[in-house]
């Protein structure tokens, strides 16, 4: 893969990623209607900052974009498994309820998802990079010093 192909490919999940800070992170459906919750809401001011950073990573020092790709993969991590875990007790919880008959359900929302999926496509395309930055290295033969090998006899 060229530089400019891998920049255009960080780039283009710098933006997915900056999408999904947007888009709804959890949606719950219960009785009274369905309650939506974005990114914007919590924690997609850090993602929306992550990814502003990998973009300019991408632009003009491609070989540091690891660093952001694996932090929007930690967080998008991060953020299934503490949106799966908070859904899990109100689920729990509603059960407790369930002699007035209330049915919850919810979900992980797309942004999560989108986001994490960017970070795995950058944080690829980073670690490719590097590499195939290092396989770029030319590697020089040893050299030997004849003089330091002599033993005198010349």
């Amino acid at each position: 893969m060229s530089d400019r192909a891998r920049s255009n490919v960080l780039l283009g999940a710098a933006a997915v990623a900056a999408l999904g800070s947007f888009l709804p992170w959890v949606t719950v459906t219960i009785f009274l209607g369905t309650i939506t919750a974005n990114g914007m809401d919590g924690d997609g001011k850090i993602t929306l900052g992550i990814s502003a950073v990998l973009a300019l990573v991408a632009w003009f020092a491609r070989r540091w974009a690891v660093i952001p790709a694996l932090a929007l993969t930690g967080i998008a991590i991060y953020e299934v498994v503490n949106i799966s875990s908070k859904l899990s007790d109100m689920k729990s919880q509603a059960q407790i309820a369930t002699s007035l008959q209330i049915s919850v359900h919810g979900s992980i929302g797309i942004g999560v998802w989108l986001i994490l999926a960017a970070s795995l496509v950058a944080t690829a395309a980073s670690l490719y990079g590097l590499r195939q930055g290092a396989a770029d290295i030319p590697v020089e033969a040893p050299t030997t010093n004849t003089a330091e090998m002599s033993d005198g006899w010349t």
